[in-house]
């Protein structure tokens, strides 16, 4: 068993605490339970509807909460599942935290709303229901504005309505005096500190004072806490997760850095230009299962871009580089699929898309990782050089190197070994998904000025031009635009050329011919593309946010109160989970 712990200061407060336990699992075949709670699911009719209900995910607002599952925990000892329950009881401590230095007045929100819900004899039930919704969102947005635009979430109840269910559940004996975050602005009976409290509070649930008043751009790729060393005290949060050794790809990650030398060796070979000595990877990507994610990484994970386009993973030299298994498996199996069923050009493409989409994904994820950065040769040239030359196009040109350096590996023997893309169907697949996914992500609007994207977008124009790839029309009287890779070969062989002409514009810092570049891309792109594939993107009514429904994690205590075993137990909703934490947290 290897234990991973990573804590990182910025100022006094933790960025990252996590844990991760190696082993090998076997499946579960367990059934996701239903939301059975009230209001649970706010699903339109229809086929897609229904699986998503009996998948047990939920619609809130603009926001899907997707079930995961978490799978090898039974496998570990009890002093393992007892380390697992440590942590996550300190990542809730990190939640805690981040509503704390979030703004001064989160907190107080946060455990009135809960003392109401779970104090809430005698509240009428339209308040209850109000109330309610409002919390759901202030969790899922862990605060009272928008994670993703950042104006106010503003609630149905109005402020008496609010007054008068505070009371009654202080009747109730429900705690709401805050003992230690009283200060002079509380009374020194529990009617003036509610009063006070209220006070308080009612500019930012209300929206009466300048929080969610600016929007941010919403298709901004969100910068992950602690991958910037600029991020501050309000970037505290946990990940705490189970390094999975068994989720299909066994080992794959192990043995890839095994053959780094090798694959690294292959990329440099392409156009000529090697640096001096071989890049090797200084981090090592682990397969993980998130158990539980606090703060600043959940329940909507900060970067949107990632979950759509690349993966469910994050990497920066803090946390190494972590492939989330479960959510990625959860996405994919609520979101991807309405995804790829609408734009894969055949039956044929379809299945294949199904069978590998998690396994691409982690794929070029790997690879980019393992052989994607490299200096090309300018290795002996100041730190700033290569930034300098290439100027505005020098993040676009690292993406393009990394993306084609892993398209490039892809049907290599030394990948084929590790089992990461164990044949040609698979490989096959990786082409599909990168290719599928550009135009995807652009009929989303999700991330589009992201410089991975921009670059991901320039390797597809090219495939178009050199006629590796076109958008056809079905062949039914739908009038749909399709893109369809004509050959899979030529794709190789125009990936390999396209490697070495990026490698060649890196080694030279040849800023003219990245912009020729990008440009010429740009030109292969029907402008009416776009709005064909935007428009058929907004009737999947897919979300703008997801989050993710975690397990809570208990202790089995006997008669004499010893703890015996440590369980996952699956909530029914995403209200039930969070308001048994709240239980908790008020007997603390």
């Amino acid at each position: 068993m290897r234990i991973f712990l990573i804590d990182r200061l910025t100022g006094r407060v933790p960025l990252l605490c996590a844990i991760f336990f190696s082993f090998a699992c076997g499946s579960q075949d367990e059934a996701v339970p239903k939301g059975t709670g009230e209001d649970a699911h706010d699903a339109s009719t229809g086929d897609v509807a229904s699986k998503l209900t009996e998948g047990g995910v939920e619609k809130r607002g603009d926001v899907w909460i997707l079930p995961v599952e978490v799978k090898g925990f039974e496998k570990l000892d009890l002093s393992q599942k007892g380390k697992v329950y440590e942590k996550y009881r300190a990542a809730i401590k990190e939640d805690d935290l981040f509503y704390r230095n979030n703004h001064p007045q989160d907190m107080r929100t946060r455990i009135m709303l809960e003392q109401i819900l779970l104090n809430d004899k005698g509240v009428t039930s339209s308040i209850k229901r109000k109330i309610r919704s409002y919390t759901v969102s202030f969790w899922l947005n862990r605060g009272v504005v928008d994670v993703k635009d950042g104006r106010c979430l503003r609630p149905r109840f109005i402020p008496g309505e609010l007054a008068a269910a505070a009371q009654q559940a202080l009747r109730n004996g429900a705690v709401m005096d805050l003992p230690r975050m009283t200060g002079k602005d509380l009374g020194a009976t529990r009617v003036e500190e509610l009063e006070a409290l209220l006070c308080a509070v009612r500019p930012g649930i209300f929206c009466e004072n300048e929080r969610g008043k600016k929007t941010v751009d919403a298709g901004a790729n969100v910068q992950l806490p602690g991958s910037d060393p600029s991020c501050d005290d309000r970037s505290a949060g946990a990940i705490v997760g189970i390094e999975n050794e068994d989720a299909g790809q066994a080992g794959v990650f192990a043995f890839l850095e095994k053959k780094a030398a090798a694959l690294d060796r292959l990329v440099r070979n392409v156009g000529g230009k090697k640096s001096a000595s071989p890049r090797r990877s200084s981090r090592s990507p682990k397969f993980v299962d998130v158990v539980s994610a606090t703060g600043a990484y959940g329940p909507i994970p900060p970067d949107l871009v990632n979950i759509y386009r690349r993966g469910a993973w994050i990497d920066s030299t803090e946390t190494g580089a972590l492939y989330m298994s479960n959510l990625e498996t959860s996405f994919d199996r609520f979101v991807g699929s309405i995804i790829v069923e609408e734009f894969s050009p055949s039956a044929q493409v379809l299945a294949r898309r199904k069978k590998w989409r998690t396994g691409s994904r982690m794929a070029v994820f790997a690879l980019r990782l393992v052989a994607g950065s490299g200096s090309d040769g300018t290795e002996k040239k100041p730190a700033e050089w290569l930034r300098e030359r290439l100027s505005e196009t020098h993040d676009v040109m690292a993406q393009m190197r990394a993306d084609l350096a892993a398209l490039y590996l892809v049907t290599s023997d030394h990948v084929r070994q590790t089992g990461l893309v164990p044949d040609e169907e698979s490989a096959h697949a990786v082409y599909d998904e990168y290719v599928y996914g550009a135009f995807e992500q652009s009929a989303s609007g999700i991330g589009v000025n992201d410089a991975g994207f921009v670059g991901a977008r320039a390797i597809v124009g090219k495939l178009i031009e050199s006629r590796a790839v076109e958008v056809v029309k079905a062949e039914d009287d739908s009038g749909r635009l399709y893109p369809r890779i004509v050959s899979y070969e030529n794709t190789e062989v125009a990936i390999g050329k396209l490697l070495a002409e990026v490698r060649r514009i890196r080694f030279a810092g040849d800023r003219p011919a990245a912009t020729a570049l990008l440009d010429s891309a740009s030109q292969a792109y029907d402008p009416k593309w776009k709005k064909h594939f935007s428009e058929r993107w907004k009737t999947l009514e897919l979300p703008d946010k997801v989050a993710f429904l975690y397990p809570l994690v208990e202790q089995v205590r006997d008669g004499e109160g010893t703890v015996v075993d440590i369980r996952l137990v699956k909530p029914t909703t995403f209200l039930d989970r969070q308001l048994t934490l709240a239980a908790a947290r008020s007997l603390e």
